[in-house]
Parts: C-alpha cells; structure tokens; sequence
C-alpha cells in the first residue's frame, strides 16, 4: 500500500490594489485569519468547503493568513489511486449536458483507448491538448448553428487557457473521470482543472482541525483530496 503523507503549510498574502474578500489558499485549508463566511456543497455526512469569503472584505495593501494541510503525490501513488469515487463526488463531479457532443467523447475514448489508469488518462487528454491545440489570446466567435467546443477541437484548433480547461473537464468526465474546473495564480489568474484521483480519504489526523470545525465549531467537514493540474501549454508558448 502506498504511503500517504500530509504536510501543514502557512501562508500568507498580501491583497494588490483593489479591494476584496474572497481568499485564496491552498487545499484543503483548515484555519483563516480573517472572520467571515463559506459556500459549501453537501459531501456525504459532512460538507466540503467550496470557498471563503472575508467579512468584512479586505482592504488594499492588507494580508491574511492560512493554515492548510497539502499533498504533493509522486505518480506511484497517482496511478494506485483507484477510481472507486465516493458517491457525492460521482454525483457532482461527472454531470454532462443532456445533448452532450458525441464526437467529443468518442475523441476522448480514442485518445486514452491505451491508458489504464485515471492517471494515465488525464495525462493523455493533457498531452493530446497541448500538442494539437494550438495557444492563442483570442479567437474569433464560433460559426452560428455549432457547438463551440467540437469547433475549437475539430477545425479551429486553437484557443486559450478556458478552452483547454472546459475541454479538459467534459472530456475526463464523459469517460468517467470526476474533474472540476479552478482558477490559478500562477503568474496570472487562469483556469486549470483538478482531477478527482482519490489519493486519500480519511478524517484529518488528531493535530489539525477540520476545516468546518475551524470555522464553525462543533460540525464535520470532508478531507477529499483533488489533484491539481496545469493544463496550459509550457511556458515557451506565448501567454
């Protein structure tokens, strides 16, 4: 069985110019400085913390703290994750639209045809887009009467940070794999997506608190982890 280890990170930020009150921090944290309130979604018997929002919102120039618990997974434990998905994450984390392209799927299908795992897929569907799509900081407007995404990925072929997270996401879930799209500040704000591997799921050791029970004391929160991943293209593309 793979070990899994869990480290404690503090972080601090400091806001720019404007006003704000949604914080950042990595995941999954369990304590803010700052006082205020959180979007959560039903996980099972506990909820899982969607995000914070600082009451009341900081100002310019302020900084705030977060503790959080991270993982860093080499990929041996990536690939021996599994894919037995708790439900609530199956029932989120893999809807599609009804009129879903079958076209997309069907590419979806082929590109991971010889991949095992839901690592080995996503990173299939990753690699797939970063060489056939090509990075452009705008495009025109799809054709009238098309469905913008087989157009990006069929004629078009090219796009920017959304188009390769939105393809992303529904791809790895029309082959059932739970993803979700995020939003990065590596450099700039831009989307990547997180990808339901379950590396580990159990109650946070005795030395950190849960999240909600940080935040609202007395109640249970979830510690399920998601596995980041930058899908833009490398950074000797231009941005």
């Amino acid at each position: 069985m793979v070990q899994q280890i869990v480290n404690r990170c503090n972080s601090f930020f400091t806001t720019g110019a404007a006003k704000f009150s949604l914080l950042y921090a990595p995941s999954q944290p369990v304590w803010f400085s700052r006082p205020g309130s959180f979007l959560a979604s039903q996980a099972d018997k506990a909820l899982n913390i969607n995000s914070w929002n600082a009451t009341p919102a900081l100002l310019p120039g302020e900084t705030y703290q977060v503790d959080a618990v991270v993982k860093n997974p080499n990929i041996e434990e990536l690939r021996a994750a599994g894919n037995q998905y708790p439900q609530w994450v199956i029932d989120e984390y893999l809807q599609l639209p009804e009129n879903f392209s079958p076209r997309i799927k069907a590419l979806a299908a082929e590109i991971t045809a010889k991949s095992e795992t839901p690592y080995d897929k996503t990173f299939a569907i990753t690699t797939y887009l970063r060489d056939n799509i090509e990075y452009a900081s705008t495009i025109p407007t799809a054709p009238r009467n098309t469905d913008p995404l087989e157009w990006i990925l069929f004629q078009y072929k090219k796009g920017y940070c959304v188009y390769y997270a939105t393809s992303e996401v529904l791809m790895l879930r029309s082959i059932g794999i739970p993803a979700r799209m995020q939003w990065g500040l590596h450099k700039a704000l831009a989307p990547s997506i997180q990808v339901g591997i379950k590396l580990w799921k159990k109650p946070l050791p005795p030395h950190i608190p849960s999240a909600k029970t940080t935040l609202t004391p007395g109640q249970k929160s979830t510690f399920q982890m998601w596995v980041g991943w930058n899908l833009n293209p490398p950074a000797t593309k231009p941005r």
